[in-house]
């Protein structure tokens, strides 16, 4: 036990990994995954950065409007005498020597550069604020994807396991037919070129399941490294665990003759069949319902609000660009030897004068310059405006088309589900036929096949209904963190 503590601890000082976070990765579930992200992933952390330079870059603009205080000093030597001028009484000397030195003060005083520029500043804190919150958004999703991902092909590893048990039982019994000549070798053949698919569909779920796992990890911010002692704790897609999932799938059942445990018939099948078709527009979700989740996203979209924040900062640049047609003013204080100009006395023992006043700085023309500044900035907040609209047109047809997936998926569940409880029956019959010979092999393989596949697409459409759930709350803004 101390030589594992010591290697973790070994461990997680070259990778930078918080051990806790290492320790929870064997035995994760959603939540955590969540909260080991938010520590780790490098791009959310570089957007909580730029939080902190946004901040510091106000900080400057607060800065430019306090005094600024500079001292300056000169030493000059000639390889000749050189003419020093006395800064006060106009005569001049012959020195090798020359001395200069200067404290100044200023501080601005009017200057509508600073005022808009520290006021655009605030704005891009709040902007910075919006993009990490976006991050935020975009992790999470990004995370539960990959995190049922991984649990997707977890099961599809054990129905691919189940289904090459089948039919190697199924090629052990046809092998023992072979040997008291009930069978042939075409037929064992047959047999075993089932399993050999069985197999090669296991290996390429195990490549996914394991592409899954890197996606997870590299979502979490862990390095590779650490994937061997990733244990998802999910068995199962919780579909029923989602009370919007629920209800909608209560209401197809009400509304659709969906019943669990029975089995529906060919007449059924093609009315349900038909009443979809009839339908041109969106069935589970009503109109209201739609523009619900759509003044959601425009209310909480942290993508949308940046953008806004983006149109506040060209009415700014618009203001500053103004601006160049006020003067600027700044007061200052010098406090020098000699004027500033070189002269004969050395450090220390010059002779200081002080001096203070206010400086005026006025552009009377430049040749239109800044009234083509200004075209320039307003043409960026109308193009800016533009983007902010295409967003929003964007959030919208995304949230229709979201829904639209979600009821596909709702549909789909209901309809996989359905297929597995007949393909099950059919497997209990075909298994029992099987022991006692009533079935030729090749119709139990492909029992055993439509089962595996039945159970393949009731996985699918489970991971499918989750991830369309998790993407309508990421489009809606449903899961943004209230006063950032």
């Amino acid at each position: 036990m101390k030589k594992e503590v010591i290697f973790l601890f070994f461990i997680t000082s070259v990778f930078a990994v918080d051990p806790n976070d290492l320790l929870s990765l064997g035995s994760l579930d959603l939540k955590t995954a969540e909260e080991i992200a938010f520590r780790n992933n490098k791009p959310y952390l570089i957007a909580n950065e730029g939080v902190k330079q946004a901040d510091y870059r106000k900080s400057q603009a607060v800065s430019r409007w306090l005094p600024k205080v500079q001292y300056e000093a000169t030493y000059l030597r000639g390889q000749k005498p050189l003419l020093a001028e006395n800064y006060l009484t106009g005569a001049f000397t012959l020195v090798k020597n020359q001395y200069s030195s200067i404290l100044e003060l200023t501080q601005p005083l009017f200057s509508t550069d600073l005022i808009y520029n520290l006021t655009s500043k605030k704005l891009e804190v709040e902007s910075s604020k919006l993009f990490k919150e976006n991050s935020y958004n975009d992790l999470l999703l990004q995370v539960r994807a990959n995190y049922y991902s991984v649990v997707l092909y977890k099961i599809d590893l054990n129905i691919q396991k189940e289904n090459i048990s089948y039919l190697t039982n199924a090629m052990s019994l046809e092998q023992k037919q072979l040997q008291v000549g009930n069978s042939t070798s075409y037929q064992v053949n047959q047999s075993k070129v089932s399993v050999a698919n069985a197999i090669t569909k296991y290996y390429s779920t195990l490549k996914n399941y394991q592409n899954a796992r890197n996606a997870l990890m590299q979502a979490l911010g862990i390095e590779p490294y650490f994937e061997k002692i990733l244990s998802i704790n999910e068995e199962d897609l919780p579909i029923f665990s989602i009370p919007d999932i629920k209800t909608k799938l209560e209401a197809i059942q009400e509304g659709f003759a969906y019943q669990y445990n029975q089995y529906f018939s060919t007449e059924q099948l093609l009315k349900k069949i038909d009443s979809l078709e009839e339908s041109k527009r969106l069935i589970l979700y009503s109109e209201k319902e739609v523009e619900k989740y759509i003044e959601l996203a425009l209310k909480n979209r942290p993508d949308l609000k940046e953008q806004q924040i983006q149109i506040a900062i060209a009415d700014e640049l618009i203001k500053k660009k103004k601006g160049k047609y006020l003067p600027e003013v700044s007061g200052f204080f010098d406090y020098t030897y000699n004027g500033g100009y070189l002269g004969e006395k050395s450090f220390f023992n010059e002779p200081y004068q002080w001096q203070g006043g206010i400086k005026l700085s006025w552009t009377i023309f430049d040749s239109l310059l800044r009234e083509n500044k200004i075209k320039e900035a307003k043409a960026k907040k109308v193009s800016t405006a533009l983007q902010y609209q295409y967003a929003s047109e964007v959030i919208e047809l995304d949230i229709r088309n979201i829904l639209y997936k979600m009821e596909e998926s709702l549909f789909s569940y209901l309809s996989a589900h359905e297929a597995v409880l007949l393909a099950e029956q059919a497997m209990a019959e075909a298994k029992d036929k099987l022991d006692f010979g009533k079935i030729p092999p090749i119709d139990f393989r492909e029992t055993a096949n439509s089962l595996a596949q039945a159970r393949n697409e009731l996985n699918k459409a489970s991971y499918s209904l989750l991830l369309s759930y998790y993407q309508l709350r990421y489009a809606t803004g449903q899961d943004v963190r209230i006063g950032i």
